[in-house]
């Protein structure tokens, strides 16, 4: 986004400010909103966000061994308490960078990518062009209200009540479609803005070359000309010169009878197609291949009277929907034979006294040091568990 930004000030240099202009509209917002300088800060809120879920699923292990966390999973009601100071701790560790996914971004990523689409360098709007669905965010209602009531709320002293919305998008044993969700577009949409930038820089480069080589060849054809008329002014001057006066009457008029003749004779006999085309003007064609580099399917639309559409080309690598999918409706722990507990479609709710999976995730060792410290509790003729922790430590 950043890369699209400096397309956005070469856009400003092309189109004047005063102009009506799609382009220069879209450049002006692009460069008052730059969000390329919120990058660290972005970046900063991500990580501590992410870091908060990792360490609250990774707590989920710990709550298994915990006897007392278990009458807060109730198999009956198919519903998880948490604890009240668990959903404080996830709106201080994540709600910043949520407000900007849900509310900036959808926003800014929109205007980014319609202005790299439609537009060129030198600021030229086309409205036939459009960003395709997959590279598209848009506002999720669900998300919006409980982030709505958690920002508007959150001041007040008992103010996470309100957000409890907002955190029960949490579940310890499946991803999130809102707090995890869009991976796959994300990337895609960076891939998106990258190839597209790569095709505008290689056209508006090749124009600039020709508009260079069209310059130059004027200013090379005006010194010609110009060179050419002051040898031939001397010319008539020496000439002019050597000659007595009468002379120089008497020649004029017959020079200018026989050369007259002798031209227009000679051009209609010697070259009939250029005194033929000479006063045609070049057809669309030859403007065409002259302006734009030859095409294949353009030249046969224009031949066969076609509208035929350049063929657009598919990488299987540069797909990140399926590198990158999330299935956001199953477990991202391994189930037995018996799947007695499906937490994954379990209610979440709130109560005081409900399990902190944060807390258990920021206590927990699960390290080899941890390991060891299990492995001094188990019985010396217990060898089935023995094996199973040498194959933690060695893995």
């Amino acid at each position: 986004m950043k890369v699209v930004e400096g397309a956005a000030v070469i856009v400003q240099a092309n189109v004047d400010e005063d102009s009506v202009s799609n382009c220069r509209m879209m450049a002006d917002k692009i460069v008052e909103n730059k969000i390329s300088v919120m990058r660290n800060k972005v970046l900063e809120h991500a990580r501590k966000a992410f870091k908060f879920l990792y360490l609250s699923r990774r707590g989920f292990y710990c709550s298994l061994c915990n006897q007392p966390s278990h009458e807060f999973i109730d198999i009956y009601s198919s519903s998880i308490v948490s604890s009240n100071q668990f959903c404080k701790s996830m709106v201080q560790h994540t709600l910043n960078f949520y407000l900007f996914k849900f509310y900036y971004f959808m926003k800014l990523s929109r205007l980014y990518a319609v202005f790299l689409v439609t537009c060129d360098f030198k600021g030229r709007y086309n409205k036939t062009k459009f960003v395709p669905y997959h590279s598209k965010f848009f506002e999720d209602p669900a998300a919006l209200e409980g982030l709505e009531n958690c920002k508007n709320k959150i001041a007040d002293p008992h103010g996470f009540k309100y957000c409890q919305k907002f955190c029960s998008n949490f579940n310890p044993a499946k991803y999130s479609e809102v707090l995890e969700g869009d991976i796959d577009r994300l990337k895609g949409y960076a891939a998106y803005l990258e190839n597209h930038m790569e095709i505008k820089q290689i056209q508006y480069e090749r124009e600039s070359a020709k508009d260079v080589l069209n310059m130059k060849g004027r200013l090379l054809e005006a010194l010609i000309n110009r060179k050419i008329e002051m040898n031939e002014i001397k010319i008539r001057k020496l000439e002019a010169d050597a000659k007595p006066k009468d002379d120089a009457k008497g020649d004029a008029k017959g020079d200018a009878k026989g050369d007259a003749k002798g031209d227009a004779k000679g051009d209609a006999k010697g070259d009939p197609k250029a005194a033929e085309g000479a006063g045609k003007p070049k057809t669309q064609a030859d403007v065409q291949a002259v302006l734009e580099p030859k095409s294949t399917v353009n030249a046969l639309n224009f031949e066969m009277g076609t509208a035929i559409l350049q063929p657009l080309e598919y990488s299987f690598a540069d797909d990140m929907t399926i590198e990158h999918s999330l299935i956001v409706k199953k477990s991202i722990f391994h189930q037995g034979f018996y799947k007695t507990y499906r937490i994954h479609k379990y209610k979440n709710y709130f109560d005081a006294e409900g399990v902190n999976w944060y807390a258990h995730g920021i206590a927990a060792q699960i390290d080899k040091f941890g390991v060891r410290g299990v492995l001094e509790m188990v019985p010396a003729n217990d060898i089935e568990v023995r094996e199973l922790f040498f194959e933690v430590m060695k893995d």
